[in-house]
């Protein structure tokens, strides 16, 4: 054998192309498939990540009917923002994947005390809506299950906002007076150096105080927090609300003892004095042009009530002993307001009349001022007030333990707020 062959059969012991090419032709299909799985992956997660952004959009969303535990309406709301966040997706949310329930200490348990909602969209098998996936087809995948959760709570309720801009004194609570709210937060809206007064031995117990202007407080004072000053003006929610109105008087303007049942059929042109009755409110809006008076032990209720004060120069004077256990209306234009004083009226409102445990509602005198006299015991949970100003007299007791239960007529100051 020559050199030449010689040389030429060793070249061809090492020449290993063919054997690559074989290997190759083998693997590929292989590794198309990796990467199709890689890609199919990737996508998924991709997926997930859209999930929990529509979670989070529909649990914010949903947060709004945390007061009511208005499920029927929270669902609706879930499934409309979870859709806007993942179009062409349908059924996201069902109804078992929206929860009602209690967050506490970093764990949300199902109904009891509700204060969150929970929300779950998903994408299964199941719901007919899963992620088809492409290349994991070729290993029997042929979607994905996919869901994300969200948790959120409800913005702590504004049991109190005073509107004057520019008053001292704006909330004055005065010595001994005591305020235990301690899911309520307070705004007052007056610039003042002096806005906020607390009087020696005065109690406070709130989630929060905001101020506009100044505090000034007596060294016996016990607040918790402290208050924030510096704060931005809240506008007035019902500055845009027509009043009711009535010309059709007729209504009696007195009523003393006994047991007494009365509707809205007629204005109270001559105001309205009660004297040791007890008188129901039918359903209704009572307009009454004049004093609105509670005296003798007077005793009044009533549910989807609206009282209006209507007309300068009037006042609301409920005296000690009397009671008070009327509930706004729940829905129209006038939904959650249980007494409005014209906003032409700038005389004083005083209370001394004990509130009901069920009274509900927003009371309110945007151009007047409501003072809690001495010893009134006002513990309703679902009361508010929105007022020029507003003074709680020596040992006056404001008690509302559990504001966001069921109020409907919360007034907004903050969003809700995801927890998880």
């Amino acid at each position: 054998m020559t050199r030449g062959e010689v040389a030429w059969s060793r070249r061809l012991r090492c020449d290993r192309r063919g054997g690559v090419a074989a290997l190759i032709a083998l693997l590929l299909p292989l590794l198309v498939a990796a990467l199709g799985l890689v890609i199919d992956v990737g996508m998924a997660y991709a997926e997930k990540n859209a999930l929990q952004t529509s979670a989070e959009a529909a649990a914010l969303a949903a947060a709004v009917h945390i007061a009511p535990a208005d499920r029927i309406a929270a669902l609706a709301t879930a499934q409309t923002y979870a859709g806007h966040n993942r179009p062409g997706v349908t059924n996201l949310v069902s109804a078992p994947e929206l929860e009602f329930g209690n967050w506490n200490a970093g764990t949300f348990t199902p109904g009891g005390t509700i204060n969150a909602v929970r929300v779950t969209v998903s994408r299964t098998a199941a719901k007919n809506n899963a992620l088809h996936t492409f290349f994991a087809r070729m290993f029997g995948l042929l979607s994905w299950d996919l869901s994300a959760t969200a948790i959120a709570t409800a913005p702590n309720p504004l049991c109190i906002l005073i509107l004057h801009p520019r008053h001292d004194d704006a909330f004055d609570v005065n010595s001994g007076a005591r305020i235990d709210a301690p899911d309520c937060t307070v705004q007052v809206n007056s610039r003042n150096r002096g806005a906020l007064e607390l009087g020696d031995s005065s109690y406070v117990n709130v989630k929060s105080i905001r101020v506009v202007g100044g505090v000034d407080k007596s060294d016996g004072a016990s607040v918790s927090p402290a208050p924030v000053t510096g704060a931005v003006a809240i506008a007035d929610p019902y500055a845009a609300l027509t009043p009711p109105t009535n010309t059709n008087c007729g209504g009696a303007d007195r009523i003393e003892g006994g047991t007494v049942i009365i509707a809205a059929t007629f204005a109270f042109c001559r105001g309205l004095v009660i004297d040791g009755a007890t008188v129901t409110f039918l359903p209704g809006i009572y307009v009454i042009k004049g004093e609105f008076t509670l005296l003798n032990g007077a005793a009044i209720s009533g549910t989807d009530v609206l009282i209006y004060l209507e007309g300068a120069g009037h006042d609301l004077f409920f005296h000690s002993k009397t009671s008070f256990d009327l509930s706004g209306p729940t829905t129209g234009p006038y939904a959650g307001m249980v007494i409005w004083s014209d906003r032409a009226n700038t005389n004083d409102h005083d209370i001394y009349s004990k509130f009901g445990a069920s009274a509900s509602g927003t009371i309110y005198t945007p151009s007047s001022q409501i003072e809690f006299e001495n010893d009134v015991e006002w513990e309703a949970d679902c009361i508010r007030i929105v007022a020029a100003r507003l003074q709680l007299d020596n040992n006056s007791k404001y008690k509302s333990t559990n504001p966001g239960r069921s109020c409907a007529n919360n007034l907004g100051m903050a969003k809700a707020k995801l927890v998880r």
